[in-house]
């Protein structure tokens, strides 16, 4: 009768943490009552976390967004207006994500991305502007709650462990754990990422050589300028 408790909490374990990977809370929820009708307290507990992970925004919180910008500014130095933006994100509390010799991609906080740009289109011409903002509200609201459901799986599956009575059922535990671990860790990093995306935003500006004309040019563009107003009133 043990055994087959095991088995069943095993069974609607993996179905919480296949239903928390494929976004299915409901139906994580829902189907145990059912499926498992004898589980006893431990089947409880964990159709109490499949539950527990499905979550919506809080009414007031403002939108979560990736915000990214793109410039491009002419200058009368590249290589002075590069050391500038350097300086420019180091001071925002940023950093370089890379550089070369006519362009530089700079992180800084997302609170102050609307700042910096404004301050490096005045390092020369702005001939291009463009910043995107890319809404992943439900997507992060969304993976904190598969997170809380799979930690309440993982640790469910460490108290299953302390009641295996045979090697088989210990490996049978292991099993799901490992899945379950997998699965959290795989959480964590995407979390982290769109974490990172959305607290740092990239600004990447491309570096262009503002040419002044020489003494040749500006004759040829008086004589241009003299024909005209011979041949044209």
């Amino acid at each position: 009768m043990q055994a087959q408790r095991l088995t069943a909490c095993l069974t609607l374990l993996s179905a919480v943490v296949w239903g928390c990977a494929s976004g299915g809370f409901r139906a994580a929820r829902d189907g145990p009552e059912q499926a498992f009708p004898d589980v006893g307290s431990a089947g409880v507990v964990a159709a109490e976390a499949a539950g527990a992970g499905e979550s919506l925004p809080p009414p007031e919180s403002p939108p979560v967004l990736v915000r990214n910008a793109d410039l491009t500014i002419r200058v009368p130095v590249v290589e002075e207006a590069i050391r500038r933006i350097r300086a420019l994100a180091e001071q925002a509390g940023g950093f370089v994500l890379s550089s070369r010799l006519d362009a530089i991609t700079v992180k800084v906080p997302s609170g102050k991305l609307d700042d910096v740009v404004e301050r490096i289109a005045d390092l020369g011409e702005l001939t291009h502007r463009s910043i995107q903002a890319r809404e992943v509200t439900a997507e992060f609201y969304d993976l904190e709650a598969r997170l809380r459901n799979t930690r309440a799986t993982r640790d469910k599956l460490h108290e299953l462990l302390q009641k295996a009575g045979t090697v088989q059922e210990t490996l049978q535990v292991y099993r799901e754990l490992g899945g379950v671990q997998e699965l959290l860790e795989r959480l964590e990093g995407r979390l982290r990422m769109l974490r990172a995306q959305t607290t740092l935003s990239e600004v990447r500006i491309q570096v262009t050589l503002k040419r002044t004309p020489g003494p040749v040019l500006w004759v040829f563009m008086g004589v241009d300028w003299l024909l005209g107003k011979l041949f044209f009133w």
